[in-house]
């Protein structure tokens, strides 16, 4: 029975070799398509990265083959689908060719906004006239003490608290720490990641946040990182320019 054991375990790793391989196979021909198509535009890389804003690390790893790097596959699609309309081919078959089955980088988690849990429900009185004069008398009462307590121990609204400084919000850094850097500005995001001592790789897409704000981040807030490792920052940015069109120059057909 230790034999039979002992030879399923070997095929099942060698299928496992064999998957791994024609996956990279597949990942290799895609990614030199991208390569000669490039090429023969005469686009480098720089000027790819500069009109996708796609970071030149992971154009040089789909055009390499090492899609398994990219932060997650549903970001493998969106680079792909974006690299491949900006240089002319097809986007819808640039997708489908990437192999499935691709895996997923650990620390990367859903999007706050994709993990709601409905809120309990509180079970409200009948609204009877009682009920209503209630209500109304409490909201006055309440407003009447949100005016006055401050005026009468001298407080103002408008003056800042002593120490504050404006425009505050970058997380306590920590070193060996991931902070939550997930709904601020890049600017501050960078600071931050930079102050935990790590090292902060930016990557600009589509997204429903505001331009310029962080809406992702890989690894998860708090997760534990060596020292220097890098922290990927996914910041909104507004919709991607059409990609250039080659024009071409009628020729004057001569007078008879």
């Amino acid at each position: 029975m230790s034999f039979l054991r002992r030879e399923d375990s070997a095929r099942r790793d060698e299928a496992a070799r064999d998957l791994a391989t024609s996956r990279r196979a597949e990942a290799t021909r895609l990614g030199d398509a991208f390569r000669s198509e490039r090429s023969r535009r005469g686009i480098s890389l720089n000027d790819a990265e500069r009109t996708t804003r796609i970071n030149r690390v992971y154009l040089e790893a789909i055009e390499d083959g090492r899609l398994e790097t990219l932060p997650a596959p549903v970001y493998v699609r969106g680079f792909v689908r974006l690299y491949a309309r900006y240089l002319g081919l097809d986007p819808v078959a640039a997708v489908d060719a990437i192999p499935e089955g691709l895996p997923r980088p650990a620390g990367l988690e859903p999007m706050p906004g994709m993990r709601r849990s409905a809120p309990p429900t509180i079970p409200l009185p009948p609204l009877t006239p009682p009920v209503i004069v209630a209500a109304v008398l409490g909201l006055i009462l309440l407003v009447t003490l949100v005016w006055l307590v401050p005026k009468a121990f001298g407080g103002d609204d408008n003056t800042p608290a002593a120490g504050a400084t404006p425009g505050a919000g970058s997380p306590a850094a920590r070193n060996g720490e991931v902070p939550n850097l997930v709904g601020l500005s890049r600017d501050v995001a960078t600071k931050a990641v930079t102050d935990a001592g790590l090292a902060p790789l930016v990557f600009e897409a589509t997204n429903a946040a505001p331009p310029g704000q962080v809406f992702q981040q890989s690894p998860a807030p708090g997760t534990a990182i060596a020292a220097g490792g890098t922290v990927t920052l996914f910041v909104s940015q507004p919709p991607l320019p059409t990609s250039p069109t080659p024009t071409r120059t009628a020729t004057p057909t001569p007078a008879r």
